[in-house]
């Protein structure tokens, strides 16, 4: 669908947005003329005076009403162009659905009535187009017949709508007199027009700029991720053209790095991506990647941030205020945020921006949010413009375009002008040295299963006997190197991924690295896995079950998230991914503390152990 063009029709109820479309493409040749005749016939049965609206209408309730609650679609293909028709409800009372309508448009039709002329319905209309990202319109001044075809009126209107359009920021690209119930210039010139020698709104509609895509690198929009056959598939589309197998790719907002490994279709082809194409990719290694990631090339990634000024509009019942929280959703993304600043709303009379500490029902504006994880902020084919949409309560309230983007105050760069050093000392040596291979041992579990107390006991033992071990702890980590972290899903994936670095570079120092983590995430055990290339990686579920860990709760941290003071919490309100295949399985349930270390121990040192150590180290 790359090649069609998406105009919204907007406007005041009834001043025919509906009837115009449908005359449009039924002019055009576009509607079956057996669904016509349905229509007709289904009319007459139900005792309903037939419209050309009807055409677009979907819902019963609006053929009862004869006005639009919903959105409709119509396509038409008119010469080598071909449209996405939307029809965006005039209504107050569904102006939300408006706004979705009109998000996924590049140009815009304003309908306005003749005799009415131009309301404060319309005048919102006009600047919601702005905030969505629509730079240009067209104005179809409506119902010509009912004002005896008077240029004078249509002068006077053409000459408001130029205005309004100015001061709301759109581009006026033609202004054009019809009455859609006839067909006047919709699609043929009307000899009803003595003083109209312009073009038809079909022409008018045939010379828009073909919507293009901005200098933007290719990204991939992530919407859900799958495993297939052991795989990870991210399945998502393209917004640009070039990402193939064997790109370097970073993952953004994270910034991990990796290549594509395979690019997953049906049926199987390897060519590269196409803009606008959705199709799975599959990942040279194990990262954590979550519905709403962008996925670029490594040397162009976009950009992400956290503090954002937007223009707004907003829809809620309940006042917008500095404080509240609200879910943001950009692009394929949501996440919390905190409204930091409203720094007014536009009067709708004079265009202006006037003075506000919060934005009501139907209030547009500018405010600043503040979000709990970055946002990537620079991906958007229609217009290069971040939109965004706001939620309260599970309930669309809002939403608007980013004007302007910050990144969070310590931004992880990507490093690609780096090698890995070669170390003159390698582990073969390190192991005969320390008489045991070097290594991780990657304790996991639920909270209270007894992966600490084992792990410190462990590390004691192996101590004691002379060995080089050394203890990482989830919460002591969690107050210095993985301080900035908190418990969501992806932070919880870059918390074990930055323990499992650093325990790879104690075990490349010949170390046996004894970690205690929940690591509720199968991804990430695979990415600490994956980390830990000197030495011999061991992964351990020490298994209780969520009632036995929840009756020890040492911490009390089971019993705070049951009463609600614990968000996401592992085994309350967040899950944990039991490991598949672990290499050692240590039952806390039926076996005692000391029952489970003697089998603890003597698995990992016939795991470890190389026998004696050598001479140097004899005597110490």
């Amino acid at each position: 669908m790359k090649h069609v063009q998406p105009v919204v029709f907007a406007g005041q109820v009834d001043h025919g947005k509906s009837t115009l479309i449908a005359r449009l493409v039924l002019d055009a040749g576009g509607f079956p003329e057996q669904r016509y005749a349905e229509l007709e016939a289904a009319c007459a049965r139900r005792g309903v005076p037939f419209e050309l609206s009807f055409l677009l209408d979907a819902l019963q309730s609006e053929r009862d009403q004869a006005v639009t609650i919903g959105s409709s679609f119509l396509w038409l293909r008119a010469g080598e162009r071909a449209f996405a028709f939307i029809d965006a409800p005039g209504h107050s009372e569904f102006l939300k659905n408006m706004v979705s309508a009109a998000s996924a448009a590049s140009a815009a039709v304003i309908v306005v009535d003749a005799q009415e002329g131009f309301t404060d319905q319309t005048r919102r209309h006009a600047l919601l187009l702005v905030l969505l990202g629509i730079r240009e319109a067209i104005v179809a001044v409506n119902k010509m017949d009912a004002v005896s075809f008077s240029e004078v009126r249509y002068r006077a209107l053409e000459s408001e709508a130029r205005t309004l359009l100015k001061r709301a920021g759109l581009t006026l690209r033609d202004c054009v007199p019809v009455v859609a119930r006839d067909g006047d210039n919709v699609v043929r010139p009307s000899k009803n027009f003595a003083f109209y020698r312009g073009p038809t709104l079909l022409q008018v509609l045939s010379e828009l700029a073909q919507p293009s895509v901005p200098d933007l690198s290719p990204a991939f929009l992530v919407q859900d991720v799958y495993r297939r056959n052991g795989q990870r598939v991210l399945a998502g589309f393209a917004e640009g053209d070039g990402l193939e197998e064997g790109a370097r790719i970073v993952v953004m907002p994270s910034r991990q790095v990796a290549a594509i490994a395979s690019v997953k279709r049906f049926p199987e082809d390897s060519r590269p991506i196409e803009d606008g194409e959705a199709c799975g990719l599959v990942l040279d290694r194990p990262l954590y990647v979550d519905a709403g990631d962008v996925i670029a090339l490594v040397d162009r990634a976009p950009e992400a941030a956290s503090s954002l000024e937007a223009a707004a509009f907003w829809l809620g019942s309940r006042v917008l205020e500095i404080g509240d929280r609200v879910t943001m959703r950009l692009g394929t993304r949501e996440v919390p945020a905190v409204v930091t600043q409203v720094k007014g709303s536009i009067d709708l009379t004079e265009l202006v921006q006037r003075s506000a500490s919060a934005l009501h029902a139907g209030d547009l504006g500018e405010i600043a949010l503040k979000t709990d994880l970055p946002v990537v902020v620079s991906v958007n084919r229609a217009s290069g413009l971040s939109r965004f949409a706001l939620y309260r309560d599970g309930e669309i309230c809002g939403g608007g375009v980013v004007l302007e983007a910050a990144a969070p105050a310590i931004e992880k760069k990507i490093s690609t002008n780096v090698r890995v050093e070669q170390h003159f000392v390698g582990p073969a040596a390190r192991a005969a040295r320390n008489g045991h291979a070097a290594g991780v041992v990657f304790m996991t579990g639920l909270p209270a299963s007894g992966k600490s107390t084992l792990g410190k006991l462990l590390e004691m033992r192996l101590f004691e006997r002379g060995w080089n071990a050394y203890f990482l702890d989830g919460d002591t980590l969690r107050t210095g190197l993985c301080g900035d972290l908190g418990f969501s899903q992806q932070e919880r994936y870059e918390n074990v991924r930055r323990v499992g670095e650093v325990a790879a570079l104690f075990a490349d120092a010949g170390c046996l690295v004894v970690v205690a983590l929940v690591a509720p995430l199968a991804d990430a055990r695979d990415a600490a896995r994956t980390a830990c290339k000197s030495g011999i990686f061991t992964e351990i579920y020490v298994r209780a079950p969520v009632s036995v860990c929840e009756r020890r709760d040492p911490k009390g941290h089971y019993r705070r998230a049951r009463a609600g003071e614990i968000s996401e919490f592992t085994g309350v309100s967040s899950v944990y991914e039991v490991p598949q295949n672990p290499e050692l399985i240590v039952d806390t349930e039926s076996a005692t503390i000391d029952e489970s270390l003697t089998g603890l121990l003597e698995a990992v040192i016939a795991r470890y152990s190389t026998g004696e150590r050598s001479s140097s180290m004899q005597g110490r």
